[in-house]
């Protein structure tokens, strides 16, 4: 098999996400939320010239009305 086509396998991706819940003016529900993912910026992917993203956060204010 090519290289570029050789995957990394074998390993948990690991995320942890948080949020809080808040009830904002005029009945808005409101939640603050982040993510961490890939913890331990582990390699897990099919295909060599598709690696999946290192350790990320992500955040943010999420409203239902």
């Amino acid at each position: 098999m090519p290289a570029m086509l050789e995957g990394q396998m074998g390993t948990f991706i690991w995320d942890a996400v948080a949020g809080y819940r808040f009830t904002a003016p005029a009945q808005l529900q409101g939640e603050v939320f982040v993510a961490l993912h890939n913890i331990f910026s582990e390699e897990q992917y099919t295909q060599m010239i598709f690696p999946n993203a290192m350790r990320w956060v992500e955040a943010g204010l999420r409203f239902k009305f």
